[in-house]
């Protein structure tokens, strides 16, 4: 029976742990040397539902669009794991094959330098559906979309800048429609709105802190305005743990170790104050705590520290 191009099937995987390993050091090695080969490969399937599908990050092929495909066969069972696609002399785009089943997990396409990344694609479950879609400015990322419970619709879009997530909107309910937006200073949460009724609107608002939670309110009436009867301050007991969603934490890093290495500012809070969450109050957000936030033991997480299941409970308000 011949392959549909556009369906992608996921083979058992019967090496064995230590097999698979040295199999993935040579694909790793194998990106890094570039070695040569012509091979064809399908590329991953995407699943153009869900939220806003108009506002997806748009899609492109790698593979079979007429330029020099040159792949490298890890495993030697005369399949491509590793796919380098010029054009001319230029590198466009990049797939690998994880697990070595013969399919597409891993899509890369390259800005004009031939380096400098534009447009991820991965298959984290192996269906042949695309699981997460970053795309990149300057070789930073400005937007990701993820499907976080694998049934093939993006449910949650994240805006980035400097590494760090600015913005998210969420379909929470997994019902097509976003019904979660969520603002972000630093990568700390500071205000998450939720539609619950399903009327394309917010009627619940969360406010934090620091990535805290400090007061919370409900809209009562649907008139699209919180009264100060209708806010209530959330005691610190109950303001649960401080999560900093990265969109990547390399750029992250290295901007704070810049940091650490330029000239102190009397007036800003010291490095160690800002690790143990003493920050000054974002503007526009209820001030309900009177003491240091406590040390943040878990230490930031980020976005490709979670497992896409586990985004949802990120935030306070996925209940």
């Amino acid at each position: 029976m011949s392959k549909n191009p556009n369906e992608i099937r996921v083979l058992s995987v019967t090496t064995g742990k230590v097999r698979q390993a040295v199999l993935l050091v040579g694909v790793v090695l194998a990106l890094a040397i570039g070695t040569i080969a012509c091979h064809r490969h399908h590329d991953t399937e995407h699943a153009e539902d869900g939220p806003h599908p108009a506002d997806h990050i748009p899609l492109e092929r790698c593979l079979g669009e007429g330029n020099d495909e040159r792949g490298v066969d890890v495993d030697e069972d005369g399949r491509p794991d590793l796919t380098h696609v010029f054009r001319g002399e230029t590198r466009v785009c990049t797939t690998l094959d994880m697990n070595m089943d013969g399919d597409v997990d891993i899509v890369r396409f390259y800005a004009s330098d031939g380096t400098t990344s534009r447009l991820e694609m991965h298959d984290f479950d192996f269906d042949g559906r695309i699981d997460q879609v970053t795309a990149y400015e300057n070789g930073q990322p400005v937007r990701q979309e993820l499907d976080t419970d694998f049934d093939d619709r993006m449910d949650l879009m994240m805006w980035c800048e400097d590494g760090r997530a600015t913005r998210v909107e969420r379909d929470r309910l997994h019902h097509g429609d976003v019904d979660t937006w969520e603002l972000y200073t630093d990568g700390y949460l500071t205000e998450a709105r939720y539609d619950e009724d399903r009327s394309g609107e917010p009627e619940r608002f969360e406010y934090y802190t620091d990535g805290l939670l400090v007061a919370e309110a409900l809209d009562r009436n649907s008139d699209g305005a919180v009264t100060d009867d209708e806010r209530s301050i959330v005691e610190a007991e109950f303001a649960g743990q401080a999560r900093r969603l990265l969109c990547d934490p390399t750029i992250v890093a290295a901007t704070a170790s810049a940091a650490e290495r330029a000239p102190a500012d009397s007036d800003a809070p010291a490095a160690a104050e800002v690790d143990a969450g003493v920050r000054p109050a974002d503007a526009g957000v209820p001030a309900a705590r009177t003491t240091p936030v406590a040390p943040r033991d878990a230490g930031p997480v980020d976005a490709a520290g979670l497992a896409p299941w586990e985004l949802d409970g990120g935030v306070r308000g996925a209940r």
